[in-house]
């Protein structure tokens, strides 16, 4: 017993200081990314219709985030492990880490429902999904009042799960959306038979995933989606299995989580400044699928789902920002 005690004593330590090297890399890349692209910010401000709620989520987002990092900062320098597990503090870092994810998620709803302007009940399905996601990352809040400063606690699941179900959903309705326009203006061969069918239509659609066949917006769009999914993705997995994985210390189990959600944010801030300053622009990409078995090429290009605006100072009039 006495020999065992040595060893997890060493591995906590191990885990403590693998914590601060996470945190301290974490506010340095936020730090470093709030400050290149500060000009940037400091234009969004002066655009006209600046102070709307896809702007303030995406302020909002970003500055708590580095609140958070900055406050974890601290927490770990503390040299009293009770100090570290105090309650209120627990709960305040939390809180802020959990208006922080909110917000970065509420981006991707803000870009979700634009894109399915034209569907109510996609809207109000989306609103409903972020709700979901939003009720579950609630439980970070939780786990820090039950004063468990390990992170080890059962119910850490719960948000990382919210999170990748969250984004799987939008990314994969947003995905089909873009496919279905690009599907408009598919003209089948020649050929009636079903295999040259199948062929022309398995040829449409690889060309769809690649953005070929796209609109340099809507190539733009999908692409940034794809790299938002798989960090995502990546990030939630991983997540996951350091959790899952018994052999290590319970410190160990949400290591990565800091990293993923920086990199979830940035990701998402350049997806909303690539857009709103005008660098990808957009007039709509809702589809009216009521005319698509009736819609000729002319029409489909009159309806014009994705078109890149030549007028400088103009506004997307879809409203993402």
């Amino acid at each position: 017993m006495q020999s065992i005690l040595p060893s997890l004593e060493l591995d906590l330590l191990n885990a403590a200081v693998a914590a601060r090297y996470v945190i301290v890399s974490a506010t340095t890349i936020m730090g470093w990314d709030v400050l290149t692209h500060l000009s940037d910010e400091i234009e969004l401000l002066f655009l006209p219709r600046s102070f709307r709620p896809p702007t303030i989520a995406y302020f909002i987002s970003r500055y708590t985030f580095l609140a958070y990092f900055i406050l974890q900062l601290f927490a770990i320098s503390e040299s009293n492990v009770e100090d570290q597990c105090n309650t209120p503090k627990a709960t305040a870092v939390s809180a802020v880490g959990y208006v922080a994810v909110v917000t970065t998620l509420l981006q991707f709803l803000f870009r979700a429902k634009a894109i399915f302007s034209d569907n109510r009940f996609a809207r109000w399905f989306f609103t409903c999904l972020w709700l979901v996601a939003a009720g579950g990352t609630s439980l970070l809040i939780s786990g820090a009042s039950s004063n468990i400063c390990t992170d080890s606690d059962y119910s850490y699941y719960i948000p990382v799960i919210s999170v990748l179900v969250h984004d799987s959903c939008v990314f994969v309705a947003i995905s089909y959306r873009i496919y279905r326009m690009s599907m408009i203006s598919w003209s089948p061969s020649a050929r009636s038979d079903l295999p040259s069918t199948v062929r022309d239509r398995f040829q449409r659609t690889i060309a769809t995933l690649w953005g070929k066949n796209l609109p340099s917006l809507t190539r733009a769009l999908l692409r940034e989606g794809q790299l938002y999914y798989l960090i995502s993705l990546t990030g939630s997995i991983s997540t996951l299995w350091l959790m899952l994985d018994m052999s290590l210390p319970p410190s160990d189990h949400l290591l990565l989580a800091p990293m993923h959600v920086l990199v979830l944010n940035v990701t998402a801030g350049h997806v909303f400044r690539e857009v709103r300053l005008g660098r990808m622009r957009e007039r709509e990409i809702s589809l009216p699928f009521q005319h698509e078995l009736t819609t000729s090429n002319d029409t489909f290009e009159r309806m014009s789902f994705a078109l890149v605006q030549e007028t400088p100072d103009e506004i997307s009039l879809v409203d993402i920002c």
